[in-house]
């Protein structure tokens, strides 16, 4: 029987599942790389359609039909296996579903499985699930209606859908498709026995799921769950995390009739939809602040977009640091976005500076994840969609005119806060900056809260709403939009020549009050909090790699996971900084315990522009901020850069990226003993086959596929400053260190691995760690890696072709200065190279012309080549080099761009100095 609540399991639950079953995620992850199988055409004469008429809903988007081709073995032999996913008729209308929707009825549950047994029995039944966004992403709620029939189907081999029927089932929005195999395994399972049988094949039962997929790697919408079994907790394991990570279910289907073709399902009792309320900011839900506080009659652009930002501040997605939640703080919040939006007071504000300004006023507050979009010439569907989606969403009403008979005149416009909607009635509710419509008697509404009778313009500060409700038909007859509201009405005057866009302007006119207004939804801006809201941690490793070597940077990933900011290599990487086992910060895997660092200030990615002798090269730019969460006062910005080494030239470039980390102590005593370091987890090829190997001398470990050699990963700390060394350079062993031991004693690691490879070929995660450093109080310290793609195998220990690719990217970046001829050493020829530019018109330095700056004046002179002469020939310094990215990217802190300088350079480095050759 379906259970009454779901407790959602974490990621350490999905390890315990995997141990009964003998399994490991890497496992898993091989075993489904190397069972794909694409059917792209997806003919339906291969299923067994019932009632193709009935409107159908899959959640399938994408490249259709992905499957294992020999089944999952995890997901057999279990009593019950519960396997669920999100149905939503307005994104995933997959054959025939019409306008209006709702109420919906669910006619059947449909179930398609590939399986490679023949023959085999199942034991199914199904059920419609509500769902909670409680986390701010889909999750199974509670039951809504069940099939209790238990169906038993013998299943031929091959592809087979399956239906179960419904009876009277009828939805009022999207819900969970839910489908039970029973007793998978055919055993009566002994509460004595804490290990099930792992090996079930002669069973009737048994079912090794083969379900199918698609390519989206949607979290939140797909879920299995074995149903609190052998002492698990009760729930739902996300698919894309605890399964197939590159796709959603697809083929758990739901068969349907909608309300436009008569299905019989009874209008609710309640139609309307409002945004929750969250108090103490927002005890009514999204708040009705009036424009008439402010010092001008056009501020409802920035009074309408303070309503959604208020409402989200109070919702808990970032702090309301304009003042709080008091009534003397929305002023202060609408006079931000004002000015921020240039909004005129007499003639309001331009629609194209709103959403700019709505965005920047978020990100002031923390909400980083936010993102804005907007529409103009909505329909009914979209917006109602937006606002039920847990979106915010703001309106552009535009005032028309028409005069004379089919000339129409716009005189003014108007922003509102949506703040509800009535799909069964077609109508909206407004929290209106301009006037109370409902609390004052002038149309249908609600208002919330005690009001002040004498309609101060600072009552509603408080809580108070009133929401006025307006009916929405379709087609406009006037040129703005196709919605209007044909019941609105105001003081028309007060609007006259406010919020215009540029391109109202040809409509431009004056009221004239002999004439009816008509009143159109111009424009829709929605505001979306992101895949997930913060709660103030951050994954500490962004850009990333692409398998072949192509990409270099890519910003960042945001994870469903509610307030983690997943980096996105192919299981994880991260920063680690700490002083003990104690005080690591860490995001690598499931570490434990996951001490993520703490968000400082939002990451930023831009790029900038470098011009050299092959071109002009585009720098790829993420900046990221935190803090160890436990020693606060260090505080990490991290630069990424990425960028291509011309090796071979552009159309064989190697991509790279660089992690520069620049550590600060904030506080104001010396913290000694600071170790960090980077882990980094690959999966190059069949990632369970990986070797590995190291060069020591130059501090780089890489990682490749013995089946295709030529596609190398590896990571080299670079020498940031004079005797800036690593003591440990390892190849973990995954299922023998990472996994089993959950990085229990990576502090140790850290100190007395030395250099090495476990045994494999394996699963591996590399590590390289430096030697630790003490930070007075105000002093920065600076750490560089390189994380680098090969297309090429390397030599044991490294041969002379990767030490010249690692050459190049040092070279690239500003390191080896005085190599002006690109011959990967400094000798006379550079010299005579250096004077042919600088007298003789000769080409410029390879392949920056500063890479004849050895003396770091920031010029190419003379001065350079006598520094060079006094070099070789009289024992005098060696060229100084300078990071080419950090002080020249106009996106580095000013105090960190001394950091760049490296005094000697590193052909002063006796282990560096003959690299490349």
């Amino acid at each position: 029987m379906p259970k009454p609540h779901a407790v959602r399991p974490t990621p350490e639950d999905f390890k315990k599942l995997l141990e009964l079953k003998g399994v490991t995620p890497e496992e898993i992850e091989a075993e489904r790389q190397a069972q794909i199988v694409e059917q792209t055409l997806c003919p339906e004469d291969m299923f067994k359609e019932l009632l193709p008429a009935m409107c159908r809903i899959s959640n399938r988007v994408g490249a259709c039909c992905y499957y294992y081709s020999t089944g999952t073995e995890y997901l057999a032999c279990w009593g019950e296996l519960w396997i669920a996913t999100l149905e939503d008729p307005e994104v995933n209308n997959y054959y025939a579903c019409t306008y209006p929707i709702y109420p919906l009825r669910v006619d059947s549950l449909s179930f398609q499985t590939y399986n490679w047994y023949d023959p085999v029995t199942l034991k199914v039944r199904a059920e419609i699930w509500s769902i909670d966004y409680s986390s701010g992403y889909a999750y199974p709620g509670t039951m809504l209606y069940s099939n209790p029939t238990t169906y038993t189907w013998v299943q031929d081999g091959g592809f087979e859908r399956f239906y179960i029927p419904f009876t009277n089932a009828c939805v009022n929005g999207p819900f969970f498709a839910m489908w039970i195999i029973e007793n998978t395994d055919d055993f009566e399972y002994d509460p004595a026995d804490t290990i099930p049988p792992i090996y079930c094949d002669s069973v009737p039962y048994n079912f090794h799921i083969s379900w199918l997929f698609d390519q989206s790697a949607r979290k939140g919408v797909s879920y299995w769950g074995p149903y609190g079994e052998y002492g698990l907790p009760y729930g739902f394991l996300d698919v894309v995390e605890n399964g197939i990570e590159s796709g959603a279910i697809s083929r758990l289907e739901a068969y349907t009739t909608p309300a436009a073709d008569g299905n019989g399902c009874p209008t609710p009792p309640e139609t309307w939809y409002f945004k929750d309320p969250y108090p103490p900011g927002a005890p009514c839900g999204v708040p009705d602040f009036d424009q008439n506080q402010m010092p001008g009659p056009a501020y409802c652009a920035p009074t309408s977009s303070a309503n959604s930002i208020w409402w989200f501040a109070a919702r808990g997605d970032f702090p309301p640091s304009w003042g709080g939640f008091t009534p003397a703080d929305p002023p202060t919040l609408i006079g931000e976005l004002a000015t921020l939006m240039e909004t005129d007071p007499q003639q309001g504000t331009d629609l194209n500076k709103i959403g700019p300004a709505i965005l920047q006023t978020i990100f002031n507050h923390g909400g980083w994840w936010f993102t804005l979009n907007e529409v103009s010439n909505p329909d009914f569907w979209y917006i109602q969609k937006e606002l039920r989606d847990c979106e915010d969403v703001i309106l552009l009403l535009g005032f028309w005119q028409e005069d004379p008979p089919g000339t129409w005149h716009r005189f003014g416009g108007h922003f509102v806060t949506l703040s509800g909607v009535d799909i069964f009635n077609y109508a909206f509710a407004f929290s209106d900056p301009a006037k109370d419509n409902f609390e004052f008697g002038g149309g249908p509404g609600q208002i919330c809260g005690t009001h002040n009778p004498a309609n101060d313009p600072i009552d509603h500060n408080s809580g108070i709403t009133s929401y006025d409700y307006y009916m929405v038909a379709w087609p406009s007859a006037s040129p703005g939009g196709l919605l209007y509201l044909p019941d609105y009405v105001a003081n028309w005057p007060t609007f006259q020549d406010q919020n215009f866009r540029p391109q109202h302007q040809p409509n431009h006119g004056t009221f004239n009050p002999s004439l009816p207004v008509h009143v159109e939804i111009e424009q829709v801006i929605v505001v979306s909090p992101g895949l997930s809201r913060m709660t103030g941690e951050v994954k500490s490793s962004k850009a990333y790699e692409i398998e072949n070597n192509q990409g270099g940077i890519e910003g960042f990933g945001v994870d469903f996971v509610a307030g983690l900011v997943e980096g996105t290599y192919a299981k994880g990487a991260s920063y680690v900084l700490g002083t003990s086992q104690a005080d690591l910060s860490c995001d690598f895997q499931d570490y434990n315990p996951l001490s993520s660092f703490l968000a400082l200030d939002p990451p930023v990615c831009d790029s900038f522009w470098v011009s050299g002798a092959a071109g002009n090269y585009k720098i790829e730019q993420c900046n990221y901020s935190f803090a160890n969460k436990f020693l606060t006062d260090l505080e990490v910005t991290k630069y990424a850069f990425g960028f291509w080494v011309p090796v071979g030239g552009t159309e064989d470039c190697e991509y790279v990226t660089e992690d520069v980390y620049v550590v600060t102590n904030v506080g104001t005593d010396t913290i000694t003993g600071i170790q960090s370091g980077v882990i980094l987890d690959y999966d190059v090829g069949t990632a369970t086959a990986n070797t590995a190997d190291f060069d020591t001398q130059h501090q780089s470990i890489w990682m490749w596929d013995p089946t295709k050699p030529d596609n190398v990963f590896g990571l080299t700390k670079k020498p940031a400053v004079v005797g800036n060394e690593a003591i440990t350079g390892w190849a973990l062993m995954n299922p023998g260190r990472v996994w089993v031991s959950q990085l229990d004693s990576l502090k140790s690691w850290m100190e007395s691995l030395g250099w090495g490879v476990d045994p494999g070929p394996t699963d591996y995660t590399m590590m390289v760690a430096d030697k630790p450093f003490d930070l007075a109080a105000g002093a920065m310290h600076i750490e560089k890696w390189i994380k680098w793609g090969h297309k090429a195998a390397i030599g044991p220990g490294g041969d002379a072709a990767w030490r010249c690719f690692l050459y190049d990217i040092l070279h690239q970046e500003g390191y080896f200065r005085g190599d002006v001829n690109g011959d990967k050493k400094l000798s006379l020829g550079d010299i005579v190279y250096l004077i042919n530019y600088s007298f003789k018109m000769g080409p410029q330095p390879y392949e920056f012309t500063d890479q004849g700056d050895v003396n770091n004046d920031n010029n190419v002179n003379l001065a350079d080549i006598v520094y060079l002469i006094n070099y070789l020939f009289k024992q005098g310094p060696a060229p100084i080099d300078k990071n080419r990215f950090l002080l020249e990217s106009p996106y580095v802190d000013p105090t960190h761009q001394a950091l760049g300088i490296r005094d000697p350079g590193l052909f002063g480095e006796p282990a560096w100095m003959k690299l490349g050759r």
